[in-house]
């Protein structure tokens, strides 16, 4: 996990095994950062300037506690997970390394179920809502 303009994110280093559309192509290894992760509160207070807000906090308090955040309620990923993930350059103002890329995080999480049928899950304040389709329908949106 890291931090970037005050916020957690999550970088992946993945392996690309399927390419529907783009530059990259199966081989390719990139990194990828996803809204959420855990930052430390004392990265918190120094971007935003908001130590104010936690004067109740001893100094010691401050520098041991760590912030979870997450987009939305959706869970994070883990080692191992075979998704999608629908990629993009980071815009500009985005302190993200060179060359690498950011999940498309409005497409929620995208992974085909042992059926063979593409799973769209989106969360909303924790609430799930998902989406199937068939491989073939996604790709053909893509394109």
């Amino acid at each position: 996990y890291t931090n970037y303009s005050g916020l957690a994110w999550t970088k992946a280093d993945i392996l690309i095994t399927e390419s529907y559309k783009g530059v990259l192509k199966e081989g390719d290894l990139v990194s990828i950062f996803i809204y959420g992760g855990y930052m430390k509160l004392e990265d918190h207070i120094k971007y935003f300037k908001d130590d104010f807000r936690f004067e109740s906090l001893t100094d010691n308090d401050i520098k041991n506690t760590v912030l979870r955040e997450n987009d939305n309620g959706k869970p994070f990923i883990e080692v191992g997970d075979d998704l999608y993930f629908p990629l993009i350059k980071p815009a500009a103002h985005m302190p993200f390394p060179e060359g690498s890329f950011e999940n498309l995080s409005v497409a929620g999480i995208l992974y085909i179920d042992k059926n063979g049928k593409f799973i769209q899950e989106y969360y909303d304040e924790g609430k799930k809502s998902t989406n199937v389709f068939t491989v073939e329908e996604v790709k053909n949106k893509i394109k």
